[in-house]
């Protein structure tokens, strides 16, 4: 019988399942947060609040871009946000292609949350992510499914690879994104929902090509 090593092996996968009782302390905190800063919103009047909301969709996409080793222009992030906010005029606007794409992408999932998720609208910001179809130096599939061979996160020097995790097979990841579309669209909005769509998405379709090896 096989070992059942990674979490897409196990037989309950993906029935995530978690304490809601350990939960509690945080979700109420986070709760109590969000309220606070609801009350500072309400507070501002529109063009106030507009810039907040740019300067945290300006961290937002600086913090998610570095995290993958994606370094932007932060004056051509800030100019491109301002600019579809209605704060900066057309005269003065100045973001870079890249950056405008990825300020695009973080409007789009903000503010139409609501909307259904589909495999068109990812690969769609996949390829505004990746329009030359390169990630780097590195040339890529963009919008589409990875190809064949096993996809794993990998440390070490070479001979001494240590294997932290593998994805599930190539020829497994159509139907595993349809069960992830579904089960996103028919489930109600929480924080809880927020934490298992990471995860599963993670779980499914490594994307970070600086961080993942194709063998």
């Amino acid at each position: 019988m096989k070992k059942q090593k990674w979490i897409w092996e196990h037989d309950e996968y993906p029935n995530f399942k978690y304490d809601k009782e350990k939960l509690e302390p945080m979700l109420r905190d986070i709760a109590y947060e969000q309220g606070k800063l609801k009350s500072f919103m309400l507070l501002m009047d529109n063009e106030s609040s507009k810039y907040s909301i740019a300067k945290a969709l300006e961290e937002e996409i600086i913090a998610s871009c570095e995290i993958e080793g994606e370094i932007l222009n932060r004056q051509s992030v800030r100019s491109s946000i301002k600019q579809k906010l209605g704060l900066e005029s057309q005269q003065h606007y100045k973001a870079l292609r890249k950056e405008d794409n990825y300020v695009d992408i973080l409007i789009d999932a903000n503010t139409n949350y609501d909307e259904d998720l589909s495999l068109d609208k990812l690969f769609g910001w996949h390829h505004a992510m990746f329009e030359k179809g390169y990630s780097g130096f590195s040339k890529i599939k963009v919008a589409q499914f990875r190809g064949e061979g096993s996809m794993q996160v990998v440390s070490g020097d070479y001979g001494k690879e240590k294997i932290h995790y593998e994805a599930p097979p190539h020829d497994t990841l159509e139907n595993e994104m349809n069960n992830f579309i579904k089960w996103f669209n028919e489930t109600p909005t929480t924080l809880e929902k927020a934490a298992i769509t990471h995860l599963w998405f993670v779980i499914s379709i490594p994307s970070s090509f600086k961080l993942y090896r194709s063998l």
